[in-house]
């Protein structure tokens, strides 16, 4: 839970590449496009996705339980103040079937992609967003942001799944070459994590290895108009940060 009222078709390829300098982990967030996080094996996928409003929300209430949490209390309501993920997932769900309808083509990831990609790190008061404990929450905490509708309409650049991308997803989850033929004949590459780094998602996951320099590489379409978009992010302290190419021209 988060203060503030938040609750937890050309392409080219971008290449983020980075490299530790004996420093202990930290976290951080390339541009406004895609958050990079380091992070332990296990938590690979841990981390949130998006923030959207989910405190103090007025909701429909089932009558067939009572409001509180005690089991003998005979009052029923129609409505209740609710709070949780229950209730920002269906802003999100919202604002996925506005971009469904004003975009038909775009794909489930490009979707994603709008949303996760014109988000914002800043509450409504224009600071930092922070945890209910009340100090400055983290993309393991927000994602990457809270959700903003009228900018993921139009969010220039989307970060876009192909067939291939979900059969390497299943490789990394743990499925062999025998169980991919459930699906169809595919061999699963050799390095399980780089299929993690390189899945186009728009967020940037790496394993924390000390002394390690790794690459992460992206495809981005243009679902916008013409224009030139330029890499903007910020290095962490104790690493090395650099992104190829450092600007794309979409004509």
């Amino acid at each position: 839970m988060l203060k503030n009222g938040f609750t937890t078709c050309s392409k080219v390829a971008r290449s983020f590449t980075l490299s530790s300098k004996n420093a202990a982990r930290q976290e951080t967030r390339t541009d406004d496009r895609s958050p990079l996080l380091l992070v332990d094996d296990a938590d690979l996928f841990a981390a949130a996705r998006r923030s959207a409003p989910g405190s103090d929300m007025l909701a429909s209430y089932s009558e067939a339980a009572p409001p509180g949490s005690d089991p003998n209390d005979p009052t029923r309501v129609p409505f209740n103040i609710l709070s949780g993920t229950s209730m920002s997932c269906r802003h999100v769900a919202g604002l996925v079937g506005l971009l469904k309808t004003l975009h038909p083509h775009w794909t489930p990831a490009a979707i994603r992609s709008a949303i996760m990609s014109t988000a914002q790190t800043l509450d409504n008061t224009g600071a930092a967003i922070r945890s209910h404990h009340g100090n400055d929450a983290t993309p393991l905490s927000y994602g990457s942001g809270h959700i903003r509708p009228n900018s993921a309409m139009d969010p220039g650049l989307v970060y876009d799944l192909t067939n291939a991308d979900y059969l390497d997803f299943l490789c990394f989850s743990g499925y062999n070459t025998e169980d991919m033929s459930c699906f169809q004949n595919y061999t699963c590459p050799s390095s399980r994590y780089k299929l993690l780094e390189d899945f186009n998602y728009p967020a940037i996951v790496f394993p924390y290895h000390r002394n390690l320099q790794q690459t992460a590489t992206r495809r981005l379409k243009n679902v916008g108009s013409p224009g030139t978009y330029r890499i903007r992010y910020r290095t962490p302290a104790g690493f090395n940060v650099t992104v190829k190419p450092e600007s794309l021209p979409y004509l």
